[in-house]
């Protein structure tokens, strides 16, 4: 664990071709987790990112200023810390430097109205993705939920969401808040629903990190495909070792095979932009009182 940036970690902050994801803490300390594309890294120790829209991570920070990031090249090279927020501004060079990006410089419907300042507190260095892992994982995901069929699941998750996080194309992420106060991010790409109301993944990618997770912790997971159409889930975690306990500790690959982690899903939010908001549970229509 580091805490500070090299220059290689700010090289490679710099694409914009990449995703970037900040994981925030609401009223009640549960995880949110926001797609971010300008995140990257201002200094050796500083970050900044750029807001177009207003969705709750902004207001989140100002409450909380705890958050962990993630930033993923199109070359799979990954970035992980946690970082605190520390003020906003609407001028300055940050400003300029970010309204001069391609995506905003020409854009004649929005650019970036605000420039989110954060002070680095640690980081992970240069990852890469461990697909030797990844891939057996989301093969042993999609045996398990053949066997975990509910009779009579809530209608939480509808079928363009299921659709969603169970393609092998969609990045999933899972966030927490650990034993510092502060939301972690771990990719969690094997990710799969077992029906409308549960999801389900096999710890044999990031077996360490997701280990460390306690039984019932509230955790938020986020999917995201290539056409940049984006949820975010919450719920808590229910981790289950079924084999563990008869197999010797030497056998660690196969523990990690056979342990299972288990979602409860119990909110759903809609994260695209224009309207982010609340889906499930679902806000009762109010009748217009006053004009």
């Amino acid at each position: 664990m580091k805490t500070i940036f090299d220059s290689q970690d700010i090289n490679g902050f710099q694409t914009d071709a990449k995703i970037g994801l900040l994981a925030t803490l609401n009223k009640k300390q549960l995880p949110h987790i926001t797609l971010i594309t300008t995140l990257q890294a201002n200094s050796e120790n500083s970050l900044i990112w750029g807001a177009f829209t207003d969705g709750l991570s902004k207001k989140h920070v100002q409450k909380n200023p705890h958050t962990g990031f993630l930033v993923l090249t199109q070359e799979r090279w990954m970035w992980r810390g946690k970082a605190r927020w520390t003020h906003a501004c609407h001028e300055g060079d940050e400003f300029k430097l970010m309204n001069e990006k391609p995506l905003f410089r020409y854009n004649s419907y929005f650019g970036i109205h605000t420039v989110h300042y954060m002070n680095l507190i640690e980081t992970y260095g240069r990852e890469s993705l461990p697909m030797g892992q990844i891939v057996p994982a989301m093969i042993l995901g999609k045996i398990l939920k053949s066997f975990m069929k509910n009779q009579k699941p809530l209608p939480i998750l509808n079928p363009w969401i299921i659709d969603l996080l169970d393609r092998l194309d969609t990045v999933k992420c899972l966030t927490y808040v650990d034993d510092t106060g502060y939301p972690r991010l771990i990719p969690l790409l094997q990710c799969q629903t077992v029906d409308s109301q549960r999801l389900v993944f096999s710890t044999l990618a990031y077996h360490r990190e997701l280990s460390d997770i306690p039984k019932n912790q509230p955790v938020a997971i986020f999917a995201l495909n290539l056409k940049m159409e984006s949820i975010l889930l919450r719920g808590n975690l229910n981790k289950l070792q079924p084999f563990s306990s008869l197999l010797p500790e030497s056998v660690s690959a196969i523990n990690a095979a056979l342990s299972i982690g288990i979602m409860d899903v119990s909110w759903v939010y809609n994260s695209m932009p224009p309207k982010q908001g609340q889906i499930y549970p679902p806000i009762p229509i109010r009748a217009v009182q006053e004009f």
